[in-house]
């Protein structure tokens, strides 16, 4: 065990940033969930003396209070605090004499991050070496996400690194304290910021930048047993792939991280049909000198909207990835967590973002006294649904491009063919940057005939998963995202919870007019929220659906109602003028519909055979 050396009286309890907040809330969810650990490794290549490292994690942790913090939380509230005299221990794992001693040693590191950490006993952090020979040995540092984020845990294991290489050539001096930053005026600046001009610039950004963003929400993890972590694919690419790679994006007039960002939005519009997608742009959240100095969590998962039509060549969709992360990126200071809170989704489960794409471009060489080590990854820490990482080397130039899936919803075969399409695109991208999107096929020839094939009959006796319906689905989603806006039309706003509510309340009285399977209920409104709620509430009934559009001349809409003979007409007191001059059926006013409680069943469940919709033909060949 190493002390770390007394800097000052013990600090008192600190609030928590923004983007602790949001990792302190989520644990809270499940605490026995692993996926806050993140971890990495150096490779070092060369003897390393193990009281020498010790004495450089002790050290630095001194300078790093991010690396001496516990949590806790008094009336609901979490809190930090900084202890001083903490001890890390910096075991040596002697594996040489394993069969295979690296892949012993990464058995080990995962079975570490696997494991939930306690968040209110420190250390946070925990460090091992595993000695594979007495030339070969691996560094790993795992932290809890609470106190430091990927850039903070780079800069802990370089700042090791470096007081290491100063003890080998002067072990009998130690060097002098630098301290990494205060958490305390961390926390300060962020308030200072929140209540400066910048900040409600940042705040006005994000709410007109939300409005209608909200991706489509991933399936909930199937029942069962509980799984955590991720599953993951890979592809690397070597330098001369890679340096392809850049020049097309160059020619394109972009950056290579733009083309990935790109290739994934077109994979997301051709598998969702999306004509724009909300991809996840993971930022550092650090616009000040002192924020980048300072150790901590400060990083949060912004949404970045991408607008996709088959028409845009490849470049122009890059360079327009390239503008809108600028864009993020400009106001990155404002934390998802208080964009959660400009949606109402604090306390809900509904994600922010689609995909995101987290580029991992630094200089992975360090050095541990006279030997050469490079840095690799081990986790990057949650992944809600799918993520894309990768990490390009600026040591032999090589990249290697990763999906991640949470292993709740995924399992590695499930990533292999989402993968392979998005590798397969970045190489239609980098072979041509002009052509069409469009022209771009995330398949191959052997997936498009597999995909042509389900198409065909099916055998017989075989079973049919069949979709749930409309009426379920919708109900689904109110529950799922109550405060989310639903509809907006004309300067009205609906949220699900409102939409909900308003079609429960006309179904029950269409319901009471004899709507139910079977029946038909005429709808003529112009288009506005009431028609949204009439249609839906039609469904909810079980009744077909027959649209009155009031455009229409007296004698067709009259011929239609006559043929028709719906059990009640949903319209306004005007549109009902025209639609219905004579008054021949029962009128409901969906304004007017008195309110039910919600969920209450509104006639009945209809049945594959029962007809949806009623459609007249224009007449233009005879009767309609």
């Amino acid at each position: 065990m190493t002390d770390v050396p007394h800097t000052g009286a013990p600090t008192s309890t600190l609030r928590l940033t923004a983007a602790q907040r949001g990792v302190w809330f989520a644990q809270r969810l499940d605490p026995a969930d692993p996926a806050y650990n993140i971890a990495e490794y150096a490779d070092i290549r060369g003897a390393v003396e193990p009281e020498l490292l010790r004495r450089a994690v002790g050290h630095t942790a001194a300078e790093m209070e991010a690396l001496r913090t516990t949590f806790g939380e008094r009336d609901g509230v979490p809190f930090q605090r900084v202890q001083e005299g903490t001890s890390i221990s910096v075991p040596l794992v002697d594996l040489s004499g394993e069969e295979d001693p690296q892949a012993e040693a990464l058995r080990r590191m995962r079975l570490c991050l696997a494991e939930p950490a306690d968040v209110s006993a420190g250390p946070l952090v925990r460090v091992t070496l595993y000695r594979l020979s007495p030339s070969h040995h691996l560094f790993h540092q795992q932290v809890h996400h609470l106190a430091l984020d990927g850039y903070a845990a780079a800069l802990a294991l370089s700042r090791i690194a470096e007081v290491y290489t100063a003890l080998v050539l002067t072990p009998d001096v130690l060097p002098e304290l630098r301290p990494a930053g205060s958490l305390a005026a961390l926390i300060e600046e962020e308030d200072a910021y929140l209540a400066s001009e910048q900040g409600s610039k940042d705040e006005t950004f994000w709410a007109g930048h939300l409005v209608g963003a909200l991706p489509p929400q991933a399936p909930a993890p199937s029942g069962g047993s509980k799984k955590y972590g991720t599953e993951s694919v890979r592809r690397v690419y070597g330098p001369a792939e890679t340096a392809r790679l850049k020049a097309a994006a160059k020619r394109a007039g972009t950056g290579w991280p733009t083309f990935v960002m790109a290739a994934l939005a077109l994979c997301l519009h051709r598998e969702k049909g999306l004509g724009e997608v909300v991809l996840g742009l993971p930022v550092t959240g650090r616009r000040t000198p002192a924020a980048r100095s300072t150790p901590a969590m400060l990083s949060s998962i912004l949404p970045m909207r991408l607008a996709v039509s088959p028409a845009d060549r490849v470049a122009d969709l890059a360079r327009r990835a390239s503008a809108e992360a600028r864009s993020v990126l400009r106001h990155q200071r404002r934390p998802a967590e208080a964009l959660r809170h400009q949606l109402g989704l604090t306390g809900t489960t509904t994600a922010l973002t689609g995909p995101s794409v987290n580029i991992l471009a630094f200089d992975d060489a360090l050095r541990f006294g006279p030997h050469p080590a490079t840095l690799h990854n081990l986790s990057i820490g949650p992944v809600e649904d799918l993520a894309v990482a990768v990490h390009a080397s600026f040591g032999d130039g090589g990249m290697h491009v990763d999906l991640l899936g949470n292993a709740a919803r995924y399992g590695q075969q499930d990533l292999v063919g989402p993968h392979e399409r998005l590798c397969r695109v970045l190489d239609a991208f980098v072979a041509d940057p002009d052509r069409t999107v469009g022209a771009v096929s995330p398949v191959d020839e052997d997936e498009q005939r597999r995909v042509l094939g389900l198409g065909a009959a099916q055998p017989s006796g075989s079973e049919v998963q069949e979709p749930p319906p409309l009426t379920e689905q919708f109900a689904r989603q109110a529950r799922t995202t109550p405060h989310l806006t639903a509809v907006v039309c004309d300067g009205v706003t609906l949220t699900f919870e409102e939409l909900g509510h308003r079609v429960d309340s006309l179904a029950a009285v269409l319901a009471s007019r004899g709507a139910r399977p079977g029946t038909r209920v005429a709808v003529g409104l112009p288009r506005s929220t009431d028609l949204v709620v009439a249609m839906l509430a039609v469904m909810r009934t079980g009744a077909a659906y027959l649209p009155l559009d009031p455009s229409y001349p007296a004698d067709r809409l009259a011929f239609m109602i006559e043929d028709s003979r719906p059990v009640a007409l949903v319209a306004t007191a005007s549109s009902a003028e025209t639609v219905d001059p004579r008054g021949a059926v029962p009128c409901v006013d969906p304004a007017t519909a008195p309110a039910v409680a919600a969920g209450e069943p509104a006639g009945s469940e209809p049945g594959p055979q029962d007809a949806a919709y009623v459609i007249y033909t224009s007449g233009s060949t005879g009767r309609p």
